[in-house]
């Protein structure tokens, strides 16, 4: 992912947020047909599914159990694995999971707007609302730009541009992110 800025290559993979995980999963998913985690945020996304054990038997969790992903995160976790790989189909059950009450209630007004936008985007890159065009924009990131540029409500990662703008933040010699309007 080169295309991402300093801060979200680096900084949010070294001590990431809930916030941050969700973000990853909108980068992966826009981007790939997968997510890529790392230790650290291995660690945050185990501690969230299993911060209630009344997840586990939540409608998503049944339908495509998560067992297995528990101990692939949980030993990527312990080993500090570089990337533990989430194929599409796991992510969106683990999003499903994360949207149910048990979980929601343990999030944050900003984690809980970023989920309900994650959700949002992932429904319309699936039914395709606006009705972009396949054989213009394919099924890849051109598509789902598209979709995200032609969306009637707009979320926070729609207005943000979502994660194809984000190779032109400039950074500090730090890694603090500096407006783009900054001279």
């Amino acid at each position: 992912m080169g295309w991402l800025c300093w801060n979200c290559l680096v900084m949010r993979r070294q001590q990431p947020t809930r916030r941050d995980v969700l973000l990853r999963f909108f980068h992966g998913l826009f981007a790939h047909d997968g997510v890529g985690l790392n230790g650290h945020e291995c660690r945050v996304l185990l501690e969230w599914l299993t911060v209630d054990p009344v997840l586990m038997s939540s409608k998503p969790w049944t339908v495509d159990p998560l067992k297995n992903t528990l101990l692939r995160l949980h030993t990527s976790t312990v080993e500090g694995k570089p990337v533990t790989w989430l194929s599409p189909q796991t992510t969106h059950t683990i999003i499903a999971v994360l949207r149910e009450p048990a979980s929601v209630a343990h999030l944050t007004a900003e984690e809980t707007s970023v989920l309900s936008a994650l959700a949002q985007h992932l429904a319309e890159w699936e039914t395709n609302p606006e009705s972009v065009p396949h054989s213009r924009y394919g099924t890849g990131w051109r598509y789902r730009q598209r979709a995200l540029e032609l969306t009637s409500h707009p979320t926070v990662l729609s207005r943000l541009g979502g994660p194809f703008h984000l190779f032109q933040c400039k950074v500090t010699v730090l890694g603090r992110l500096r407006d783009p309007d900054e001279s």
